[in-house]
């Protein structure tokens, strides 16, 4: 596992793969995006095994409990999030309560953030990619009026900071916009006009990631409100 920790960015282990305008990039979205830390998780996978690489500007205290605490096998950015083909939203809060082990309380503790978006950006052959944003109140929108929503953001400086450290993406490895069975499953059942609490319960998910699988399709779509997606997604034959 490798890691660079820039709490106060600056690469302050000195690996040589971690380029600078990745942090100055970081440093620009953490100010736009009032969020508390940005990470990118890199999982390799070479000759069998599989490395994973964390930038991050998560204190050297926290970060430090992913190669000795055994964090990487239980944060949901990493085990969810690398393979998910949508945006996902984890509230700790929540989790602290629904789950047995010890990271959702951990990370309330540490106070990095009560919510984390995760946005996967890119699947080559031997590489996952994602960036978590975490923020201590529910992200929904910004920018100087408070309407842009903020999935679109987010998507967008995740890309960015991809595309810094690792390149220019193949075409065909570029996140698709088509839409996920499950996405497919959630607007069927908001068009029937189910809530989204409702939603959650009927496929056994939070409500949380209710709003990540509405806010991914949105994104894909190019949409905003909730009755041009529907709208949009009914022209695609998304849904009927």
């Amino acid at each position: 596992m490798k890691i660079a920790i820039a709490p106060e960015f600056r690469n302050q282990l000195g690996l040589p793969s971690v380029k600078k305008r990745v942090l100055q990039r970081m440093v620009t979205a953490k100010a736009d995006l009032r969020c508390r830390h940005i990470s990118i998780w890199a999982e390799h996978r070479l000759k069998g095994k599989k490395e994973l690489t964390v930038i991050s500007t998560f204190p050297t205290s926290w970060i430090s409990k992913y190669s000795i605490g055994g964090f990487s096998k239980l944060d949901p950015s990493i085990q969810k999030g690398l393979s998910s083909a949508g945006a996902l939203i984890f509230d700790f809060e929540v989790m602290s309560r629904e789950t047995s082990d010890q990271f959702a309380p951990q990370v309330l503790k540490a106070d990095i953030g009560r919510y984390a978006v995760c946005v996967p950006v890119n699947k080559f052959v031997d590489l996952n990619v994602a960036v978590t944003f975490t923020f201590d109140v529910e992200p929904q929108s910004i920018g100087p009026t408070g309407t842009e929503p903020i999935m679109a953001r987010l998507q967008q400086y995740a890309h960015s900071l991809v595309k810094i450290e690792f390149g220019e993406l193949p075409e065909h490895s570029k996140t698709s916009d088509v839409l996920t069975k499950r996405e497919q499953e959630v607007l069927r059942a908001v068009k029937s006009g189910k809530t989204y609490d409702e939603i959650a319960e009927i496929l056994g998910i939070s409500k949380w990631t209710v709003v990540a699988h509405i806010r991914s399709v949105k994104a894909k779509l190019g949409t905003v409100r909730l009755s041009d997606t529907l709208t949009e997604a009914l022209a695609r034959k998304y849904i009927h």
